[in-house]
């Protein structure tokens, strides 16, 4: 990794926090106490997870994890051992908390999740560390296509200009910062969304994968530099010139 990458990497990961890797509640799936072995196999070949939540009946009532390969060994065993046996005590964190910080925690003292919190104290998602890995890969991925496509450029090239943006960037600030371009098509805009990210989606009617161009206006494309199953978070804006 060359030096710019290398700057380009630290910031991305010096500016995360939970929010932007935690898996939401709504795409949460947790054990139950006293859900049957037939039931739990069949939650473990849904979702492909090192770790379950397990709860004492609704989703906010989450009060330990389960590791997979204690789960299976335990199964396995003569006598089975019982979920109760094999659980492990989650830490419970705030959305605000940094990335750096909850991965500094979670592997010194290997907690393998952590429940996401709101401020009333219900849940509102959860993280791994097969998660926090991920988004470690993600920024390192992004840091590459930082230091490679850089917007600075001479006034008089000839190639397209090319910006980064991240996803949740508001519309209203967008087009404020580009209120000097005559180019751009604002009408293909200026649609009933607040972020860029609702704009991909208004184009395309749903979640774009990584790599994939989407063509906003004839001379604006917005290429998905970095995305998950559920949402987009950094595009890099190109300017096509004639």
């Amino acid at each position: 990794m060359n030096k710019e990458a290398l700057e380009a990497f630290a910031q991305n990961l010096s500016k995360a926090t939970t929010y932007d890797v935690y898996l939401p509640r709504a795409d949460m799936m947790a054990l139950r106490l006293d859900m049957p072995p037939q039931e739990i196999l069949a939650c473990v070949k849904e979702r492909p997870w090192c770790v379950f939540p397990v709860t004492r009946g609704e989703i906010d009532h989450i009060y330990a994890y389960v590791r997979l390969r204690d789960l299976l060994e335990g199964m396995a065993s003569t006598p089975p051992k019982t979920l109760e046996s094999l659980l492990q005590q989650p830490e419970y964190i705030p959305h605000t908390k940094s990335l750096l910080d909850l991965a500094d925690q979670m592997f010194s003292q290997k907690i393998d999740m952590a429940i996401v919190v709101d401020e009333f104290g219900g849940v509102d998602g959860m993280v791994t560390t097969q998660m926090l890995v991920e988004s470690f890969i993600d920024a390192y991925f992004l840091s590459h296509q930082e230091a490679i496509h850089s917007p600075k450029q001479d006034e008089n090239s000839e190639e397209d200009d090319i910006f980064l943006f991240d996803a949740r960037t508001e519309i209203t600030d967008f087009l404020n910062f580009f209120e000097d371009r005559d180019d751009l098509v604002r009408d293909d805009i200026d649609v009933d969304v607040d972020t860029l990210a609702g704009l991909v989606f208004h184009k395309v009617a749903r979640v774009p994968a990584r790599g994939e161009m989407i063509t906003i206006s004839p001379n604006l494309d917005f290429e998905i530099l970095d995305a998950d199953v559920r949402r987009v978070k950094t595009l890099r804006v190109i300017f096509k010139k004639s």
